[in-house]
């Protein structure tokens, strides 16, 4: 008898670095991030950044994006 392995849920880490802000600041976030996402059983598959003035909610990614 095999061994079953559990399909772990993936996962895509998003952050942003604001103007202003350390660059340190965002990657400390995205490191804690990633360790709450193991912590979680997730797969982090892919992590993105991206520079801008100011958080914006048209940007954030929801499960259809993700999809995508």
């Amino acid at each position: 008898m095999g061994i079953s392995q559990i399909e772990k849920n993936k996962a895509i880490l998003v952050g942003i670095y604001l103007l202003g802000h350390s660059h340190e600041r965002t990657n400390y976030s995205l490191e804690e991030l990633k360790r709450l996402a193991k912590t979680a059983n997730l797969e982090v598959k892919m992590t993105f950044t991206q520079i801008r003035t100011a958080s914006d909610p048209s940007w954030y990614i929801g499960k259809g994006k993700s999809k995508n």
